[in-house]
């Protein structure tokens, strides 16, 4: 088994629970693991046929990224780590951890982040 890595996507959209989330955007970076047979069967022969298409998984997380409003990352997470073992029969896990970057927290200056592991 490999991980095909997709990490430091940043997106700039509006998701969150408090009033003003609703209507401003704000920076999130999101990181995707995928544990796969394909990356040795794919190196082995150099075929991008075998292997899971980086701008094609970018674009599965895209989707729900700027997609429609959620109030949690949990829920992000959890519709990205899906959407990718749904549409790629060879991972067996994914890993997602999507970030806010600057969460409404008063006197805060880091980032609020989850983490998931979805397995098929």
């Amino acid at each position: 088994m490999g991980k095909i890595m997709l990490n430091d996507m940043i997106f700039i959209t509006r998701h969150g629970a408090c009033p003003h989330e609703y209507e401003f955007d704000q920076k999130f970076k999101v990181d995707v693991w995928m544990t796969t047979d394909c990356v040795a069967k794919a190196g082995a022969v150099d075929a991008l046929n075998l292997t899971i298409n980086y701008a094609d998984a970018y674009a599965l997380v895209e989707d729900v990224m700027y997609g429609e409003h959620v109030d949690l990352l949990e829920t992000l997470a959890y519709r990205i780590g899906n959407k990718l073992i749904e549409t790629y029969p060879s991972v067996e896990k994914v890993k997602v951890e999507v970030r806010k970057m600057q969460p409404p927290i008063a006197n805060f200056n880091g980032t609020a982040a989850v983490s998931l592991t979805v397995t098929r």
